[in-house]
Formats: structure tokens, sequence, C-alpha cells
């Protein structure tokens, strides 16, 4: 197996890839290098079943990956290496969304997340916990589909009036139907079954209009994964997301009736077509009484997505912190109406 990193051509260390700047950056020497100009160094690896051993282009540690792993880090040398091999062919990904916040914001983002440890474990909130954020690309599939879909059931008007001592109820029942042609553009779903899909799904929206062509030179500095689920395999997920939207909007053309119930739905995919993108994502994973909470950011806009472990010896402080603070007002009332 082939795997590349990338240099500073100026001083020859190790180059990463700026996401605030959105430049390639010399830590060392402090130079920002132009993408034509970094200078590319490959090495060697073989295979050993699951596992992909190779050695690092800069150190010449050997190191060990899964299959996955399209893009990691010398442990010896910190140098970022990227896995070629699983970068290519069928693997090679069609766009990329490169990181736009870097891993100081994501620290500061994951602090005021967790209310600056108000309420976590001691542990969750230490600056060697924050460290441990990670800088990955996610392979996602983005669907772009047409779409006609038709519904059907059944819906009633209900009329209630009162005349001198009587309630009278007038109901009419109705048989409904509505078709529509829709379009879809950039529905994703990711392909890695590491990745945990409601997680994914609560870090939309992307802005897609930020997509570039995929080049190596974007994963330098982060880790990557590649797929291990292919479009065929996620499609479903799509599906359920483009359905759910196509009947929202159908029904929402039912206006005037007090109920509607919807019996039966037809859909017909005019066109499916896919994108292999790799999105930008930062990754904490925390291990706190047997349990692993995880906590993501979406690495362009921002967002947080996450449960935090909560510490009840804080919640307890803070809970009686509370009574004792209404027990004092409710006490000083009373005085002063003395």
């Amino acid at each position: 197996m082939e795997v590349v990193s990338y240099f500073c051509p100026h001083c020859g260390a190790p180059i990463e890839y700026d996401a605030e700047k959105s430049v390639f950056h010399c830590e060392f020497c402090g130079n920002d290098v132009p993408k034509d100009e970094i200078v590319k160094k490959e090495g060697e690896a073989v295979d050993q079943e699951q596992l992909s051993m190779y050695h690092c282009p800069s150190c010449g540690a050997e190191l060990i990956t899964d299959a996955n792993t399209a893009a990691t880090f010398c442990r010896y040398c910190g140098s970022p290496t990227i896995v070629k091999r699983n970068l290519e062919g069928v693997f090679q990904p069609d766009l990329v969304i490169p990181f736009q916040i870097s891993k100081e914001k994501a620290g500061e983002i994951f602090k005021n997340w967790c209310h600056r440890g108000r309420f976590t474990p001691k542990g969750f909130y230490s600056a060697r916990q924050i460290e441990k954020i990670t800088g990955t690309y996610v392979p996602f599939w983005l669907f772009d589909c047409d779409v006609t879909t038709a519904v059907s059931g059944n819906a009633k008007k209900v009329r209630v009036w009162r005349s001198g001592d009587y309630e009278y109820t007038n109901t009419k029942n109705y048989y409904v139907q509505r078709r529509g042609h829709f379009s879809y553009d950039y529905v994703p779903a990711d392909g890695s079954s590491r990745m945990d899909d409601a997680l994914m799904d609560a870090l939309e929206p992307y802005q897609y209009q930020q997509m570039v062509p995929f080049e190596l030179p974007y994963l330098s500095g982060f880790a990557a994964e590649k797929y291990d689920k292919n479009a065929k395999e996620v499609f479903e997920r799509a599906d359920a997301r483009m359905t759910q939207a196509s009947e929202g909007m159908l029904r929402q053309s039912m206006s005037g009736y007090s109920a509607v119930n919807i019996n039966a739905q037809e859909k017909k995919y005019t066109k499916v077509s896919s994108n292999y993108t790799l999105l930008p994502v930062w990754m904490l994973r925390y291990r706190y009484k047997d349990q692993t909470y995880t906590f993501a950011v979406n690495g362009q806009s921002g967002k947080v997505a996450g449960k935090p472990p909560l510490s009840k010896l804080k919640l307890g402080l803070w809970a009686a912190g509370l009574m004792t603070a209404f027990y004092t007002i409710i006490t000083l009332g009373g005085a002063l109406l003395l």
C-alpha cells in the first residue's frame, strides 16, 4: 500500500490545512504554502488481514491502521499521513468541504456546549480531554433525485353549532388524492458504519455551495475514513427522508379539512445520482461509568451534536442551591410583610 505525506518547501516540516484561513500552513516556519508548491513524499506499506502496516514517510516509524483509515497521524513524529490507496479508484471522493472551524475554536465550542463543566464530570471538561478533539473527514453520499409521488386517503370536515338547548354536528367525508413531482439535491447519508447516523444527521445542514473538487492535500492535518457502505446500501436512508418531505408538502396542499388520513402512497424515481463526498467533523469520545459519550461539531458551521455525561453530584448541589435561594427569598418576603 502506498502512503503519502505533505511537507513545507521552505523548511521541510509537515504542513497542515488551516481551517479558519483556508490555506496550507507550516507551523514550524510560519509560512503559508500554495497548494502547487507543496512537497509530497511517499512511503510503502503491507497489508495484514484487517489491519494495514506502513512506514511513516517522515521518520520511518512502522505504524498500523485499520482498513478504513484514509488519513491519520504518525504516533511518533506527529506528521500527518495519507493512506493513498484508500482514496483511489472507487474510493476516490468526488467532492470535499474543507474544514473552516479550527481545533481551538472547536474546543471553545465544546466548553460552551457543556456549560464550562457546570454539570459534567470533572474529567470531561479538562484541558487534557479537550486536546483529544480530532478533526475527521467523514464519508458521505450526496444524492440528487427526481421523484414523482402520489398519495391518497380519507379526509373529513366537521362543523359544530348550537341552536337553543341543542348542539349539532355535521360531518362530511371525502376521498382525497394528490400528485407531485419533486427534485432533491444533496440529500446526505453517511457511508461509515462506525459513525452514529443520528449524530451525523444532527450536524446538518452543510453549505454545499462551498464544496470543492477533492484533492489529497485537503486531508493533511486531519483524520479521514473511506466509506464501508456504498451508495446502494445507504440509499434507503435518503429515500426515507425524501419520502417524508414529499408527503409533507402534499399534505400541506390538503387544507380546509378537520382531519386527513393518508392510507396509500406511490413513488417513482426518474433520476438518481450520487456523489461521494467528505464532510468535516470534529469528534470527541469520552468514557464515563462504562458508557461512551460522543460529541461532534460541524467543521464548517460549528453546529454541535451529542449528549454529555451528567454528574449527579453537581446536579444535586445545583438543585440544593436553587432550593436554598428559593427558601431565602420566601423567608425574606414573609419577614417584609410582617
